[in-house]
């Protein structure tokens, strides 16, 4: 039963069905996402200033909508560059 609930996650959080967008990606697929550094993404996350993460199990991930909801503040407030 493990087995098929790992599957269930893997495609929630990496969007292995194809036409269904991910709901959260990892840190490194976020930078890519945001077209930012992965190196500045991370460092924005231990100074607090990131987007929210979560765990599941090791992996360490940000919801694809708060990514788009941090790129969104930085950009108004002109933290951008």
């Amino acid at each position: 039963m493990q087995a098929t609930a790992g599957v269930a996650e893997r495609e929630v959080v990496a969007g292995a069905s194809g036409s269904t967008p991910p709901l959260a990606v990892s840190i490194g697929d976020a930078a890519k996402l945001g077209g930012i550094g992965r190196t500045m993404l991370y460092a924005e996350l231990a100074a607090g200033r990131g987007p929210r993460t979560f765990r599941i199990n090791r992996r360490r991930l940000i919801l694809v909508e708060d990514l788009r909801e941090w790129l969104r503040d930085r950009a108004a407030s002109g933290r951008g560059q």
